[in-house]
């Protein structure tokens, strides 16, 4: 099983680099993931650590090379995921040319709601809100990633093949959200809350 994230893939989010116009893709171990609402507990090796949230992907078919007309066969659940990244870190490797996997791919670094069927959320937009202790922090929609799911599902699928189980993380929606002890997170698409847990 593998985690897989995009960087930049909304409008209004800073661009990092693209391949070919396409977002950069970086892995994540399946040691990243922090589900079923389990508390994160913030590392003592960052001093600024912020949550990145957007929409995630579950796989559930294996393929390779897939057409994005197709795509949609491949998967059929979504969810919000909350990428939490060590910026400080981040920002010193980016600034040295070096790869930036210690900031974005520790253990528990990738945030994961529970997965609903998209069938149920559609049709229309997928809407989501990310909420820290009942404040709205962040909104953001299916409408404004500038390559939808299927064509993420193309692109990853020319070089890695998708199996059962793989999860994608879509892309930096543009929102970085404050990471410290005693906060409660939740998030939801089209008002279903699928994301619930707190920092410790």
């Amino acid at each position: 099983m593998k985690v897989i994230g995009l960087t930049d893939n909304f409008q209004g989010s800073a661009p990092s680099g693209t391949a070919n116009g396409f977002p950069g893709i970086f892995l994540m171990a399946d040691s990243t993931l922090l589900k079923d609402g389990k508390p994160f507990f913030v590392p003592d090796f960052s001093a600024d650590m912020v949550a990145r949230p957007t929409f995630a992907i579950h796989m559930n078919r294996l393929g390779k090379n897939i057409a994005a007309k197709f795509a949609n066969r491949y998967y059929a659940e979504v969810t919000v995921g909350l990428s939490i990244v060590a910026r400080d870190i981040e920002q010193r490797l980016s600034a040295a040319n070096l790869p930036t996997a210690l900031a974005t791919s520790f253990d528990n670094a990738a945030v994961l709601g529970n997965f609903t069927a998209i069938d149920q959320l559609t049709p229309g937009a997928l809407n989501a809100e990310v909420c820290i202790d009942g404040n709205p922090v962040a909104c953001f929609s299916s409408e404004q990633m500038s390559i939808d799911f299927n064509h993420i599902v193309e692109h990853i699928s020319r070089y890695y093949t998708i199996k059962i189980g793989d999860i994608i993380f879509c892309g930096n929606t543009g929102h970085e959200l404050p990471i410290s002890i005693g906060h409660h997170f939740t998030a939801s698409i089209n008002g279903n809350t699928l994301l619930d847990f707190k920092t410790k």
